[in-house]
């Protein structure tokens, strides 16, 4: 079967010269990179390569990234790029990211090639796409019994909802996918079903079907499996039928998972000769039979089998885990059994003499109607010694040290600078007593991205190993003052240039003409520009829709009719505390509620004041955002993927003494997870609060100006207040 159904043609042209002007002495080649197109490969790819934008990476023998393009249109394409004799590896790859979304493939190619002097070489690199291609139908006879129904497909890459209108394709991960569908029938009752399907292959397009089982006869499994599986070899398309059974809403609940003696699905404990462990077990409840129950484990004494199927275990790896301990049972078609692990937790042993380990578990179970249930616990073994040092919580200006003693009496800690020769004793100043964890806070003279050592210490003369950790550097927002301005046909973006860090939504206001809600504003806090976002109706004799201004790190997509394609965030790693700024607000009354949600306010109605608001999140995905009902998918600050929160509301209208009129704001990044490091900061600044359902007030005004993050402590980041 042909699988480079999604694919395109790189051609990269070397030209080698012994030498040149620009480096005399020295042997170098003259590379120009192209991109060719193969026609009948592009008859089933999803947009040609040379419409996506590619990042170029030329990478030496060594491994270092000797020159980067962000753009391969505005920077590569039929320029001279100059290079050393010597043998590369050229990267070709999207510039978006791998997280689940719409219509967006993720290419990617690499090839060696070789600089010769005085001799021409050519090579070609396929891009192939790397995700896989997910498309949701339903049947027209689902409308006669239920009146809404909608699909979450996810994995690791992230989720979409597949309403009953989408018919767009969403693009994953290749790995495994499972999609819930929920419905709700003409009474009102809602039902749900998932379906799980483990084999997920890169470049394929798979299409998932419900219809209503006809009761035929002919669908004798439909109710414990997929209803069919087509695989159309020509067009490399997977088709997956699922009927559905109306005995198969009622009683046909999924797996469940319970833990019993864990504390947070945690059991820590020293390992000595006859450990102290409690009493601990999981219990597994399948209704419709286990079909799967998968382990996955990170942990050093698992390491040559960190994952197995207990319903399909080879001899071989049914004796390595007897050997480790692991509790096993004959689980295949079993509607409910138990594991008892208080003997097997015994087994598991610390990193060394001196170091815990950490040992993950994760359960996955698989039942006859492919629906599927995880759990994940881990355990802490603690060397048996009297005191051991344990990974910091590190931050930019501060850090939290960390150790574990039974004995409470004179813990500390042994702390320098690595450069320096000696260490300074430190007093901790958190002890648990049930856990013998204990810690100190240090924040005076922590510097930024600076190496440091550390240990703990007990007793007259006990002491952990030695770690070492660099705090994190302090990283602000790109054109955080907003004095950089460039304007592109008829729409304002608040950027450099072409390569956007900010956006807003007037790409999409000035579809009706030169609107631009969001522009840049000669009143300033200190000097050059700040951004004006004033809330604005856009149309046309009378057609069009309410356009709240704003401002957001990330870019404006598409647009789907009148409403937005946005999506929301850019990399990074930092770990602020944080976000301050000058603003100024004017509302007027709310006179437009075109999509309102009553749910969301159900005190808001119209003539109230406007709301204006400013918010920022640190998180480890980026979002697409949609304003269409039909599809509406907006920012949760409550998500589990959004690790810190912070925002500011203003409901009436705000002056200050700052020059103009501004007034400062600080707003506090309050942390919910202090060990994770965000991958994505999203900040937004509406003049319209709730401009996502097109609500607001036509003539709201916000200035915002020298916004600026903020890396000292700040004990409000660390409380739920």
């Amino acid at each position: 079967m042909k699988l480079y159904i999604f694919a395109c043609l790189c051609s990269l042209i070397l030209w080698g010269v012994s030498c040149d002007e620009e480096s005399v002495g020295i042997p170098t080649g003259s590379l120009f990179l192209g991109i060719e197109e193969d026609a009948t490969l592009l008859t089933k790819a999803e947009s040609a390569v040379t419409n996506e934008s590619l990042r170029v990476d030329i990478i030496a023998a060594e491994g270092d990234t000797i020159k980067s393009y962000s753009d391969y249109i505005d920077e590569v394409k039929g320029k001279k790029i100059v290079l050393p004799v010597g043998t590369y590896t050229i990267s070709v790859k999207s510039n978006q990211s791998e997280e689940a979304g719409w219509e967006k493939p993720f290419y990617s190619g690499s090839k060696e090639i070789t600089i010769q002097s005085g001799e021409i070489t050519s090579v070609q690199i396929v891009c192939k796409i790397l995700n896989t291609k997910v498309a949701v139908e339903y049947a027209d006879n689902l409308a006669d019994y239920f009146s809404r129904y909608e699909t979450t497909v996810s994995n690791t890459s992230g989720s979409l909802l597949y309403t009953r209108d989408e018919t767009r394709a969403g693009f994953f991960k290749a790995e495994k996918l499972t999609a819930d569908l929920k419905l709700v029938n003409q009474d009102g009752n809602e039902f749900a079903m998932q379906r799980v399907f483990p084999d997920i292959k890169e470049r394929y397009f798979y299409k998932i079907k419900y219809s209503l089982d006809d009761g035929g006869g002919d669908n004798e499994e439909a109710g414990a499996d997929f209803g069919g599986i087509i695989v159309d070899e020509k067009a490399d398309t997977i088709y997956y039928g699922i009927f559905i059974k109306q005995e198969d809403l009622f009683g046909k609940s999924v797996p469940k998972l319970a833990l019993d003696g864990f504390a947070e699905n945690k059991i820590v404990y020293k390992k000595t000769e006859n450990p102290s462990v409690p009493e601990h077990s999981l219990t597994i409840e399948a209704p419709n039979g286990i079909k799967q129950l998968k382990v996955e484990t990170t942990s050093f004494q698992f390491a040559d089998i960190p994952s197995f199927d207990l319903c399909n275990l080879t001899d071989a790896a049914r004796t390595r885990l007897q050997q480790l301990g692991f509790p096993i049972q004959e689980v295949k078609g079993k509607q409910k059994l138990t594991f008892v692990l208080t003997d097997f937790a015994k087994a598991l042993d610390p990193a060394s003499a001196t170091q815990m380990a950490t040992h993950t578990f994760t359960f996955s179970v698989l039942d006859n109607l492919h629906q599927e249930t995880t759990v994940q616990f881990i355990y802490e073994i603690r060397p048996n010694v009297n005191v051991t040092t344990e990974e910091p919580v590190v931050w930019a200006k501060f850090v939290t040290l960390r150790g574990n003693s039974i004995d409470r009496d004179n813990i500390g800690f042994m702390f320098k600078k690595k450069a320096d020769t000696d260490f300074q004793r430190y007093d901790a100043t958190i002890y648990n007593e049930q856990t013998g964890d204990f810690s100190l806070l240090l924040i005076e003279n922590i510097m930024p991205g600076t190496e440091y050592e550390y240990y703990a210490v007990s007793g007259t003369d006990a002491q952990g190993d030695v770690k070492t950790f660099t705090t994190s550097p302090i990283v602000n927002l790109k054109n955080n003052t907003f004095d950089e301005w460039f304007k592109n046909g008829k729409t304002w973006f608040p950027n450099v240039d072409v390569s956007k860090w900010w956006d807003s939504g007037n790409t999409g206001a000035n579809t009706a003409g030169e609107n631009n809600p969001t522009s840049p504003e000669e009143s300033v806090v200190v000097k050059g520009k700040a951004a004006k976002l004033q809330s604005t109706w856009i149309g046309f004799i009378g057609i069009g829709a309410f356009a709240s201004a704003s401002m957001f790190t990330g870019n404006f997509v598409d647009i789907d009719g009148t409403n937005g394609i946005l999506s929301f965030g850019q990399p990074f790693t930092a770990k602020p505390t944080k976000l301050t700024g000058y603003y100024k607000y004017t509302p007027v009354n709310i006179d437009y509620m075109e999509q309102w949600d009553s749910k969301v306010d159900p005190d808001l109605k119209s003539g109230d004041s406007d709301q204006c608001i400013i918010y920022i999140a640190l998180c480890t995905k980026n979002y697409e955002i949609r304003t269409n009902p039909k599809s509406r998918q907006l920012f949760d600050p409550n998500d589990a993927s959004v690790i810190a929160y912070g925002e500011l509301v203003a409901k009436e209208a705000v002056s200050g003494e700052e020059a103009n009129g501004y007034k400062k704001f600080s707003i506090d990044i309050k942390y919910r997870k202090t060990d994770v490091t965000p991958s994505y900061i999203v900040v937004v600044a509406a003049a319209s609060r709730y401009g996502d359902y097109f609500t607001g007030g036509k003539g709201s005004t916000l200035y915002i100006d020298e916004f600026n993050l903020e890396y000292d402590y700040n004990a409000a980041s660390f409380t739920n207040e």
